[in-house]
Formats: C-alpha cells, sequence, structure tokens
C-alpha cells in the first residue's frame, strides 16, 4: 500500500488513467484488507473465549483459507469499485491523484461508513465480551480455592487475556492512525466551505501509512507466536541467501 501511494503523490502513472486507477484502487484494497482481517482475528478469539469445546472443529487450516480468500474476495470486490466507473474520471493535466480521482462520496459512505466503522463497531463489542467473560471466569477460580486444575485454567485465561490484550491494542492503533484521514474527508464532503490546515491533513497521511509500519513491531514485541514465525522466515531468507 505505502509504495502505491508513494507513486500516487507524485502523480504518476501520468496520462494513462485506467493503471492510475488501478494504483489508486490497489490503496483501497489493501486498506479494505486489513480492517476485514483484524475482524476475523477477533472471531478467532471470540471462537476461543466462547466456545472451546469446538474450537479445534471450528477453527480448522480449511476454514481459515476460506476466510482469508473471502475477506481478499471482499477488499477486492469493493476496493476496485473506482476502476468500474465510480470514479471522477481524469485530471486536467492527466495526473494521479487520489484526492481527484477517487469519488469523495465512495471515500465516505461506502468505505469509511459502511466498511471501516460498522465492523470496528463489531470489533469492540466482541473484544469487550471477551474481557468481561474472561475477568468473569477468573473470579469464578478465585472464589473456587486452589487445585492444580484451577490453577491451569487461570494460566490459561490469562494467557488468552494477554493475547486479546495484545490484539487489541493492534485496532487501537489502527484507529489511531487511519481515523483522523477518514474524519478529513468526511470535513471535506460534509463542509466543503471549512478550512482545514494542510499540516493537519498531512499528519494525517503520515498517521494512515504508518500503520503499515508498526503494525509488524507489535505483532513481533508482544506475540511469541508471531516472533518466532518472523525469525523462520528471516532465517530462511539468510539460508537461501548463503545457498
Amino acid at each position: 500500500m505505502v509504495p502505491a501511494d508513494i507513486v500516487t503523490h507524485l502523480g504518476l502513472p501520468k496520462h494513462s488513467f485506467i493503471p492510475c486507477v488501478l494504483m489508486l484502487s490497489s490503496i483501497v484494497v489493501f486498506h479494505l484488507s486489513t480492517t476485514f482481517s483484524l475482524l476475523g482475528v477477533a472471531i478467532e478469539r471470540y471462537i476461543a473465549i466462547f466456545n472451546p469445546f469446538r474450537y479445534q472443529i471450528l477453527v480448522t487450516r480449511r476454514n481459515a483459507l476460506i476466510t482469508i480468500f473471502i475477506t481478499w474476495t471482499l477488499s477486492f470486490i469493493i476496493g476496485l469499485m473506482p476502476v468500474m466507473g465510480w470514479n471522477k474520471g481524469p485530471t486536467i493535466d492527466g495526473s494521479c491523484v487520489f484526492e481527484l480521482i477517487i469519488d469523495m462520496g465512495f471515500r465516505v459512505y461506502f468505505i469509511f461508513f459502511g466498511c471501516v466503522v460498522t465492523p470496528l463497531l463489531i470489533m469492540f463489542v466482541i473484544y469487550a465480551r471477551i474481557f468481561m467473560e474472561v475477568q468473569r471466569q477468573l473470579q469464578k477460580f478465585a472464589d473456587g480455592g486452589k487445585g492444580t486444575a484451577r490453577d491451569h485454567q487461570v494460566q490459561v485465561m490469562k494467557k488468552e487475556i494477554k493475547t486479546a490484550t495484545s490484539l487489541f491494542l493492534v485496532l487501537f492503533l489502527f484507529i489511531v492512525c487511519c481515523i483522523p484521514i477518514q474524519i478529513m474527508n468526511c470535513v471535506f464532503l460534509f463542509c466543503p466551505t471549512c478550512s482545514v490546515s494542510l499540516i493537519l491533513v498531512s499528519v494525517s497521511l503520515v498517521l494512515f501509512h504508518a500503520n503499515s509500519v508498526v503494525n509488524p513491531f507489535l505483532y513481533a514485541f508482544r506475540m511469541r507466536s508471531f516472533r518466532c514465525a518472523f525469525i523462520n522466515i528471516l532465517r530462511c531468507q539468510n539460508n537461501d541467501t548463503n545457498k
């Protein structure tokens, strides 16, 4: 997403409308895939907490692949709508600029309200229920006295709440980084005469792209499984280089 946005901020590709719209639409596709993926992870955690006995049945490799397929399919279908005609048309000088080509109504009504706000509200409800349930279970085990089985369950619950906290932190950073530019879009659409500081817009854009940079480090720092996966990937790359 970041390389595509850098290219379009330079106004490229110039005088090539279809490649330009494809480039701009790819930014939307990646943004939506991030949102839908966060929703998928939240649902997976919900199943782990509220239906642990069926977790192994529901969360399988096959179902995970189906979920990934649906996530990317929806992202492509929605994100490529500007290519299908929902755009403002070519600019006068032929430059490729996101704000001048992608329709503002599409960005605000369809992308922000429909594909960002709605999933975010669902995720907030899911994580709120997860935290309340985990706290309820911990209190239940605490009132039940001590024992090997109970100690094990407490450790499991503490691990689950740590994972949920890490994922909620990812969600929180996503909101902090991505919502400001969406709010700017709402201001431009609903109050076209309002004066908005260029610095504020620039900071919003920087935050929007900073989310892509922060996430890998956050996953690696907070979650051991992700950290091990990254290390294994790097080791494989190093081994291939040495060969």
